[in-house]
């Protein structure tokens, strides 16, 4: 859950330093996604990180975020295992392939 929320909560400041207004994340931490969705910020283990994140999502009304499955999220699986093979360290990859992949993505505009 901590790595789900922290990689979220990077990838929101990205899109916001690199002024995009209009942003759906996706992901398949349904237990995460949920209590943003609901607005609840309790969770002990994962509390405070939570709550920046619920903060980006209240002040940024063009924020949204949508539960996926894995069994429907094959094409970010995929990118996520081809960049931890593509790294020397997976630790940090694991953390940010996601942004590394949007990165690559922004960079190609």
């Amino acid at each position: 859950m901590v790595i789900e929320l922290l990689t979220l909560r990077e990838a929101i400041g990205w899109c916001l330093g690199l002024g995009f207004t209009e942003v759906r994340f996706e992901g398949d931490a349904k237990v995460i996604i949920d209590k943003i969705i609901s607005r609840q910020a309790s969770d002990n283990r994962v509390g405070a990180i939570l709550e920046e994140v619920l903060h980006y999502f209240l002040s940024h009304p063009g924020l949204a975020v949508r539960f996926i499955g894995r069994s429907n999220n094959r094409v970010a699986h995929r990118v996520a295992r081809k960049t931890l093979s593509l790294s020397p360290t997976m630790n940090c990859v694991f953390l940010f392939s996601g942004l590394a992949v949007f990165q690559d993505v922004i960079n190609s505009l």
